[in-house]
């Protein structure tokens, strides 16, 4: 951890106290700044207009603070009920409450929601952020504790009666008449001095990957996440669009899984039954390596697709133009699978030591070791072609000469340390807590990366609100 980042905690620590302080504040000072960048209230003002954007209304009412609340509240019931299919109950998720002094930032078990209504060229448009402070989805930690809802309530929390399934603060009540509690920088200089400022700050930290790092190139050579950009149009491709969903991912990974189920148990004529090959999840990393790919519109393989997880990742490619409609996902794997098994010779011996050809696709998505899958996706238009591209990445990668594809044996009998048989794909190995996450966001490209952070590993966003009380 850098001496940066280490200072960037300690100040999360010492601004995220329980109690509020009370000072007038320098919203351009230097200790507000985040890593030398000014800070919100600083750098942007208070707009009726921005833009495209006309007649610029902040939207938000009591009702609707109330709203939102609830909705927030309910779906955190639900998901610590275990009303929500797959996912475990919590024993300590806290119910949230509205505080207007956070209506932008709030502490973990509060909510703050800005709503505002606009007109964009012909469109009546609406913008709404909400904020939760401390942040979650920080990497490495639980979103909450497995357990009997509401059973493991924090030091000031007990069961809610609103919300049995959550634990509610003593003493919480909630406030949904806000007075307005922004200041932009035009502003600010008639404050300061004159009102006092309540202030409360949190950081977020979220967890960013250097993919310029030395860590990350392969044999010197750049990874493609750092030596490509995130193209809207290249070369003969126009208007390329990220096509990839929680319901593609799904569905990629089942015709994965669904082929490597076969392939293990012998239903396959020819090929023999596999005693290790691994059931695969999703990967979001992976996943934003081959999107970055696909991206760059060119056909064949990139050279350095790495991960920090995984050194060597394998990689299937397919693409295909139609005038009248895209193609989908299905015809790909079938040509990746079915489309190079006829290819194939003699099977057993090809398990045994494997050796390069034209069945490349199908091997590696056979291969035993792999066990984590990504694929990106684009739609484009290339010509007179609805165009497609599609790249899956495999950790670890596959296809190594002279190596076998998987050990000979009874389906599943020699399932690898933290591996055991599948519940749902019974001829494969089940890596133990290996659930797949469909939910990817995407990442920036290299160009982003450099504009905005500077190629740190971690982006430490230092968020602030105010609320002006007369003196």
């Amino acid at each position: 951890m850098t001496n940066e980042i280490k200072g960037d905690i300690l100040i999360w620590k010492r601004l995220t106290q329980m109690q509020v302080l009370e000072a007038n504040v320098d919203w351009c000072s230097e200790a507000l700044k985040c890593k030398g960048e000014k800070h919100t209230m600083c750098t942007y003002k208070d707009n009726k207009e921005k833009g495209e954007c006309k007649e610029i209304k902040d939207n938000q009412t009591p009702d609707g603070r109330k709203k939102m609340l609830e909705l927030h509240n309910a779906y955190r019931n639900k998901m610590a009920g275990g009303e929500i299919k797959g996912w475990p109950t919590a024993a300590d998720m806290r119910e949230m409450t509205w505080d207007c002094v956070n209506e932008l930032v709030a502490l973990s078990y509060k909510l703050g929601c800005g709503e505002i209504h606009t007109v964009k060229g012909k469109f009546k448009t609406v913008v709404i952020v909400c904020n939760f402070g401390p942040g979650g989805n920080t990497v490495g930690a639980k979103m909450y504790t497995k357990g009997k809802p509401a059973s493991k309530c924090p030091s000031g929390f007990s069961p809610s009666k609103t919300y049995p399934n959550l634990c509610s603060e003593s003493g919480a009540k909630n406030s949904f008449d806000c007075k307005d509690s922004s200041h932009s920088a035009a502003s600010r200089e008639t404050l300061i001095g004159h009102e006092t400022i309540l202030v409360l700050a949190i950081c977020v930290l979220e967890a960013n990957i250097d993919w310029c790092s030395d860590a990350l190139k392969c044999k010197g050579e750049k990874n493609t996440m750092c030596a490509y950009y995130d193209y809207k149009n290249k070369g003969e491709c126009v208007d390329i669009v990220d096509n990839q969903t929680p319901a593609g991912r799904k569905k990629m990974l089942d015709l994965h899984n669904a082929y490597r189920n076969k392939m293990a148990g012998g239903e396959i004529k020819g090929w023999p039954t596999a005693a290790d090959m691994r059931e695969m999840s999703w990967d979001c990393d992976i996943e934003y390596v081959a999107l970055r790919w696909t991206k760059q519109c060119k056909p064949g393989h990139d050279s350095c697709r790495r991960t920090p997880k995984f050194e060597y990742v394998g990689q299937n490619y397919a693409d295909a133009g139609s005038t009248a409609e895209f193609r989908t996902s299905d015809s790909s794997f079938t040509g990746w699978t079915d489309g190079e098994l006829k290819l194939v010779s003699d099977p057993e011996g090809l398990v045994a030591s494997f050796q390069g050809g034209k069945w490349g696709h199908l091997t590696q998505v056979v291969w035993a070791d792999s066990y984590k899958l990504g694929c990106g996706e684009i739609h484009t238009v290339k010509g007179k072609f609805k165009y497609v591209v599609i790249v899956c990445n495999f950790g670890p990668g596959g296809n190594y000469a002279a190596t076998k594809m998987y050990t000979k044996g009874k389906p599943a009998s020699m399932c690898p340390s933290g591996f055991s048989p599948s519940k749902t794909y019974p001829n494969l190995c089940s890596e133990s807590g290996g659930n797949s996450t469909f939910e990817c966001n995407s990442y920036p490209s290299a160009a982003e990366r450099k504009t905005s952070f500077d190629d740190e590993n971690i982006l430490v966003l230092v968020i602030c609100i105010l609320f002006v009380a007369n003196k």
